[in-house]
């Protein structure tokens, strides 16, 4: 599965946004532009929304 900055994951049962993709396979998502980002590995990723 690949993510892109602006895809919509879920992540310990709640949504967020994902805001920036590193190489090494980790994610920093948001529930919004303005939150604090989390840092996530994929593999912790439930499902992508589409």
């Amino acid at each position: 599965m690949q993510f892109h900055s602006g895809d919509k994951v879920v992540y310990n049962n709640e949504e967020y946004v994902v805001q920036w993709v590193y190489d090494t396979g980790y994610l920093e998502i948001s529930k919004d532009r303005i939150s604090n980002c989390v840092l996530v590995h994929i593999t912790e990723i439930v499902l992508k929304k589409e």
